[in-house]
């Protein structure tokens, strides 16, 4: 299983596209990913989005 790690992820827009690419991706999906940003508030936000992708019907109906 791959390892990513994203620096500076509290910028929302750059950090939700960075996730789709993820999930739509069959092999990365199963990575461990990691958001690193120095202000722990930001990361809030594509911790939210990242949930309500993989709560989606649409996220889970492609995850396999």
């Amino acid at each position: 299983m791959a390892k990513i790690a994203m620096i500076g992820a509290g910028g929302v827009i750059f950090a939700q596209n960075f996730i789709k690419d993820i999930l739509l991706d069959g092999l990365l999906r199963q990575s461990e990913v990691t958001l690193m940003d120095i202000d722990r508030e930001r990361l809030e936000n594509p911790e939210k989005w990242r949930k309500l992708c993989l709560h989606s019907s649409a996220w889970r109906s492609n995850r396999n």
